[in-house]
């Protein structure tokens, strides 16, 4: 028989005493915490972790009491911890801690069991990005009950987030649409993966900046592609390259197009310059196609290939290297550890190995250390034998990429031209892993 759900007896439940907000910088979660606050329509105080120490013994413990006592007087009422790992930071025995604030932690568990045994209406939400850090203690059931994690705005969340502060608090005019219907948007949100909230306000400021400093009153396409390379590598940069200089740099701009063209799974080639930003003396950035949650190996490898790209180019046509790749191969052995280490894309197999940065023994003999840096080395080299080939086989099309950046009158070429120049190289944009 089932039973009318309308006469059914009230559930008993516990409302949750803690919520842990965590996530990267920049993505919200102190103001998703004050939104909730306006919601329930809460008395609440917003506190710095930081704000709880002192020197003085006692001090900081004080500071909380103080807190919990206000928040009890004004119920109901939230308190809400920002970067709660400085006031609860993990205890651990043998590692030695000051008293004050072994002090803090225990006198914040205290106050939290006491809103669960005295059934306070108090809400405790710590804010914290970097969840690892909090004392065990914090996150047990009772105390810091929901934990939610505020993650990085995806393809659509950043179209949203980009509409938001191209309207708010003042409409700022575009030669685009800013509802997407002409696909700008979209194209602008797929340049920007990694973004945060906070990343992508200090974005549309940087293009409203631009587009003032031209004499214009509304922001262009252009604004935010320079925009986001000013973000990224930092602002262009005014200097006088030796003779020689210019050539390099566009057969290394070239190097890396040309791989990242030529192989399949890779996202295609947005636009290659041979300006110089930031520290780099020119840039080659490629526009994801879609929004990648789970990488196959073959991207991954490719991946490897594109960065070497520029070296190699380098090498097959000066028959010299040079300091410019530095970053590039800072950039791989990170990644080749990475698949090695944590992806068990190697021989090694499905084994992981230990941080080298951590504290704690390592779980893994030398002889392991030493086949693990060999695996790194190996899938390095293998990656530049077979991008090598590639651009031998195809040194014609280097040449003429390469030559029309150096004829560019912006030194700069956007990926359309690009593969108009190579159209048949179209096919290998792909979608898939």
């Amino acid at each position: 028989m089932i039973k009318d759900e309308k006469s059914a007896p009230v559930l008993d439940f516990r409302v949750p005493n803690g919520v842990l907000y965590y996530g990267p910088p920049g993505t919200g979660k102190t103001l998703l915490a004050r939104i909730m606050a306006f919601e329930i329509g809460a008395w609440f105080e917003i506190m710095s972790g930081s704000a709880f120490h002192e020197m003085f013994v006692g001090v900081g413990a004080g500071r909380a009491r103080d807190l919990f006592a206000k928040a009890e007087k004004n119920q109901p009422s939230m308190i809400i911890i920002d970067e709660v790992d400085s006031a609860a930071p993990a205890r651990a025995s043998g590692v030695q801690q000051h008293q004050e604030s072994i002090g803090l932690v225990n006198q914040l568990l205290s106050l939290l069991d006491r809103i669960e045994k005295e059934e306070l209406k108090i809400l405790f939400v710590g804010i914290t990005n970097r969840p690892d850090m909090l004392d065990p203690a914090f996150l047990r059931a009772g105390r810091l009950d929901r934990h939610i994690e505020v993650p990085l705005p995806g393809l659509e969340g950043r179209m949203a987030i980009l509409k938001i502060h191209l309207t708010r608090p003042k409409i700022k005019p575009t030669n685009f649409d800013i509802d997407g219907s002409d696909g700008v948007m979209k194209e602008i949100a797929r340049e920007i993966p990694g973004f945060a909230g906070a990343d992508i306000r200090n974005l549309v400021n940087e293009a409203a900046i631009r587009a003032w400093r031209n004499q214009r009153n509304v922001i262009t396409i252009e604004d935010f592609r320079e925009s986001v390379t000013r973000v990224l590598l930092g602002p262009e940069k005014k200097q006088k390259l030796r003779e020689e200089e210019p050539k390099l740099i566009a057969y290394h701009e070239a190097g890396h197009a040309l791989t990242a063209m030529l192989l399949p799974q890779t996202d295609p080639v947005h636009f290659i310059t041979m300006l110089p930003y930031g520290r780099s003396l020119g840039h080659t950035r490629l526009l994801p196609l879609d929004e990648y949650h789970i990488t196959g190996q073959t991207r991954i490898f490719n991946q490897i290939k594109y960065i070497l790209g520029g070296r190699i180019a380098e090498k097959i046509i000066f028959n010299e290297l040079s300091t410019g790749a530095a970053g590039d191969i800072k950039m791989v052995t990170s990644i080749a550890r990475t698949a090695v280490c944590a992806y068990g894309m190697s021989d090694l197999g499905p084994i992981t190995i230990d941080d080298p940065n951590t504290y704690f023994p390592s779980l893994w003999s030398n002889w392991m250390k030493e086949e693990v840096d060999k695996a790194i080395k190996n899938l390095i080299s293998n990656c530049e034998q077979e991008a090598a080939k590639l651009l031998m086989e195809n040194k014609d099309r280097l040449n003429k990429l390469a030559e029309a950046l150096l004829a560019s009158e912006k030194k700069r070429l956007l990926g359309s031209e690009l593969y108009e120049m190579f159209p048949d190289l179209k096919r290998n944009q792909a979608v898939g892993n």
